[in-house]
Formats: structure tokens, sequence, C-alpha cells
């Protein structure tokens, strides 16, 4: 799994400004997981991800975007600030 590590770390060195990344965590030991989001946290561009991780999208990502229902949803904030505010959107639609 530091395979996957080692290819974010080169491609964080070379000219590139945008990741895009799909259940980055899945199948790595807690090692290679701490590693990949250390190196992460390091990148100064755009990273896009999906993750049902919620420990690694409250980590590294500061905007969140849900998708239910057809609709998307944008959120300022960690995943745990979207969940609680999707919450409340949703109580409000069934007052």
């Amino acid at each position: 799994m530091l395979i996957i590590v080692d290819t974010v770390s080169i491609m964080m060195y070379q000219d590139i400004n945008l990741l895009i990344l799909d259940e980055p965590t899945n199948h790595l030991d807690i090692d290679s997981r701490e590693v990949l989001e250390e190196t992460l946290e390091g990148f100064q561009g755009t990273i896009i991800g999906v993750s049902h991780d919620r420990y690694f999208l409250n980590r590294l990502f500061s905007k969140i975007h849900w998708i239910e229902d057809q609709h998307l949803y944008c959120f300022d904030g960690d995943y745990n600030w979207a969940k609680k505010k999707r919450e409340e959107q949703r109580e409000k639609k069934f007052l």
C-alpha cells in the first residue's frame, strides 16, 4: 500500500495543482493511512475526494459537497459540520 503513498508524494512535487481521489484510504493499514493523510496535508493544490472515511474527510477537507436524492448541497466546513447542517435542513423540510 505504500506504493499509493509514494505515487501521491511524487505527484505532489511535480507541477500538479489538482488531485482527484476515489476512496483513497480503502485497503490501507493504519500506518499507510496516516502517511497518506500527512502527505496530503502538505499538498498546496486542490483535492477532490470521494470517501466514506469520516475521519479522513474531517482531517483534510474544509468544504463538503453532499449528494442526496439527486440534489447537491454545499457546506463550508468539515464533514461533521456538513452532517449537522444537513440534518438541520432535513428537519426544516419536514416541519
